[in-house]
C-alpha cells in the first residue's frame, strides 16, 4: 500500500466524491475540477491535508501528475508591458499584502495594494514586466485593469501600460 501526500501552494482545497463510478471533484479555492479515479486509488484527508493511496505505485504517481497538471493549469496568468522610458514598478512585501509603487513619469507616483491570498505577482530584475496570476479569473480582470487606469495609454507613440493579449493600433502622424 502506498501512500503520497498532494503539495500545492494554495489556500484551499477540498474533495467530495460524486457517485460510485469513482469520480472525485477537486474544491480548489471554490473552483472544480473532475477526475475520474482507477479502481486501486482512494483519497482521504487527515489534518486538513489530501492523501492519494494507492495498491500500484505506477497508477499513483499518474494520477498525481494529472492532478498537479490540473491544478497547475487552472491557475490564469497575465502579463502587463511598461512601454515608456519613466516606468517602474517597485515592490514592498508583506504577509497580508505586497504593496507596489508605480514611477509613472518624473514626479508622478502611485501605490496599490494587493492581497496576497488572491493573486500572486512577480517581476524580473530591471524588466518593464509584471507577471500577475490567480485562480479568480475576476480578481485578477480587476487588478490588471487597475495597473492600466494608472496611466492612459498613448496610442501615436505606444507609451503607457499594455498587456500582453492586447493588440496595438498606433495612429500615424499628421503630416503638415
Amino acid at each position: 500500500m502506498y501512500k503520497e501526500k498532494l503539495n500545492f501552494n494554495i489556500q484551499t482545497i477540498n474533495f467530495e466524491k460524486i457517485n460510485l463510478q469513482r469520480i472525485v471533484k477537486l474544491i480548489i479555492n471554490n473552483q472544480n475540477i473532475y477526475i475520474k479515479l482507477p479502481i486501486e486509488v482512494t483519497i482521504k484527508t487527515e489534518n486538513k491535508n489530501i492523501y492519494i493511496i494507492g495498491t500500484n505505485k505506477l497508477h499513483l504517481y499518474k494520477i498525481i501528475t494529472y492532478i498537479k497538471y490540473q491544478v497547475e493549469n487552472f491557475i490564469n496568468i497575465k502579463t502587463i508591458y511598461f512601454k515608456g522610458l519613466g516606468f517602474n514598478a517597485k515592490f514592498i512585501r508583506s504577509k497580508l499584502y505586497t504593496s507596489i509603487e508605480f514611477k509613472i513619469g518624473y514626479s508622478n507616483v502611485r501605490h496599490l495594494l494587493f492581497l496576497n491570498n488572491e493573486i500572486n505577482i512577480k517581476q524580473k530584475k530591471k524588466s518593464k514586466i509584471l507577471s500577475l496570476n490567480s485562480i479568480k479569473l475576476d480578481k485578477l480582470g480587476n487588478y490588471c485593469n487597475k495597473i492600466k487606469n494608472l496611466r492612459k495609454t498613448n496610442t501615436y507613440t505606444g507609451k503607457g501600460f499594455w498587456l500582453k493579449s492586447d493588440s496595438i493600433k498606433l495612429k500615424k502622424f499628421k503630416k503638415k
